[in-house]
């Protein structure tokens, strides 16, 4: 990593830190670099990796690269055998609190307990149409359980009413 992309990342995780410590996890803080294992950039946050990704690489990541970043989160979150594994994405022209954090659904689904309407927030979660049509197949709400990558191009060319 170069001088520049390291100050980047370390202003990343510096307005992370900062969020987070004013935000309910007073003791989060940088990590210092870890060797080969690594256990995410922030610490304090018992059972729980952040992993922040920051700079113009950030702003402009494809959903590859975003998927690939997200892997590495989910490594560390192993590594350090925490309950979560999350990762932070620098978005152009937003501030901190805005900016993206990708989780696993499933993570998404233990931390949300909505038993009722009356209970429901104003946060959102994004996904694409394809991941909400995965989901609701997956959970039965279709008449089809969702392409396996064999069966995709069979299926691609059949229509259904």
């Amino acid at each position: 990593m170069t001088n520049r992309s390291k100050s980047i990342g370390t202003a990343s995780e510096r307005a992370v830190v900062r969020y987070l410590a004013a935000h309910g996890f007073p003791a989060a803080e940088r990590r210092a670099l870890h060797g080969a294992t690594d256990l995410g950039d922030i610490t304090g946050t018992p059972g729980i990796v952040w992993e922040v990704k920051g700079g113009e690489a950030a702003k402009d990541a494809s959903d590859k690269r975003v998927a690939a970043w997200f892997d590495e989160a989910r490594e560390e979150a192993g590594n350090a055998d925490a309950t979560y594994g999350f990762l932070i994405v620098q978005r152009r022209q937003k501030g901190v609190r805005d900016w993206w954090a990708v989780l696993d659904v499933c993570d998404l689904a233990k931390l949300v307990r909505c038993d009722s309407r009356e209970q429901a927030s104003n946060m959102h979660a994004r996904i694409t149409l394809a991941q909400l049509v995965e989901l609701l197949a997956i959970a039965g709400w279709t008449d089809t359980r969702p392409p396996t990558p064999s069966t995709s191009a069979a299926n691609s060319s059949r229509t259904r009413n």
